[in-house]
């Protein structure tokens, strides 16, 4: 083995003793390794051969020994876990916002509001509906109840459509896409539009059956308020747990 080459050797087992260390540092150490063998050898009287050289590098000391001596004069190497990173900005997804629970609360009250109108003044209609005169005995009377209902049903159920369809539809495309709620809160903020829809064409459909009279008012009148009872109360317990869960801490692990 040639003399340079086993100066390369020495240096090379002390470089992979220093791995840990940053790159800059573990440069200097191994440049200042070689020049002190530089001068070592510089020194000698007699011509540098391979003994010369290794009777140095043993003077030197083995490069474990080398390695540990120079590790202790730069101190202790932070492990990756210990050294200081950069916060992780976190924020929320998009659908979890705080004008979320806003907007599907805003849409659904408008989708809310049109048809308790509507139901509002079917059941005032049907409370003030006076009975009719019965015919003359000389006149022929030829009912058609199912046509006239049929029409008040349709239009209670249909006549909102135009104002509430795509508020409608962009409140239930938030309900169901947005984590703010949970499913059944889902279903049950989509199914109300329709439930009201519903409930105002069996109001029609009620008072085309029955006579006017003290029994039919009441059973509007109680009918009509539970129902705007439960539409508000869905409504308000919607929109109140929308916008608590979205005021609730980001999760942590949700980048930004």
């Amino acid at each position: 083995m040639t003399a340079d080459r086993r100066v390369n050797d020495y240096l090379d087992d002390v470089a992979r003793m220093l791995a840990s260390i940053d790159p800059v540092d573990r440069a200097e150490i191994l440049a200042g390794l070689r020049e002190h063998i530089d001068a070592s050898l510089t020194e000698v009287e007699r011509p540098v051969d391979d003994a010369t050289v290794r009777q140095v590098l043993t003077e030197l000391g083995p490069p474990d020994r080398v390695a540990a001596s120079a590790l202790s004069t730069l101190g202790p190497v932070p492990r990756p876990i210990d050294r200081p990173t950069a916060p992780v900005a976190l924020s929320r997804p998009p659908l979890t916002q705080p004008w979320v629970p806003v907007t599907v609360g805003l849409l659904t009250a408008l989708t809310v509001g049109l048809y308790l109108l509507v139901l509002g003044v079917s059941v005032a209609l049907l409370v003030t509906e006076q009975p009719a005169t019965p015919p003359g005995a000389g006149s022929v009377d030829t009912p058609t109840p199912l046509l006239p209902a049929s029409y008040d049903i349709l239009w209670n159920m249909l006549a909102p459509l135009p104002l509430v369809g795509v508020p409608w539809l962009v409140s239930t495309i938030l309900l169901a896409s947005s984590a703010l709620w949970s499913t059944w809160q889902k279903w049950a903020g989509a199914l109300l539009a329709p439930v009201l829809a519903a409930c105002c064409g069996l109001v029609a459909w009620f008072g085309s059956l029955v006579q006017p009279g003290v029994t039919r008012s009441v059973v509007l009148v109680a009918v009509g308020s539970a129902v705007a009872v439960a539409a508000v109360g869905v409504l308000v317990r919607l929109w109140r747990e929308g916008a608590r869960r979205a005021r609730e801490p980001v999760p942590a692990g949700v980048p930004a």
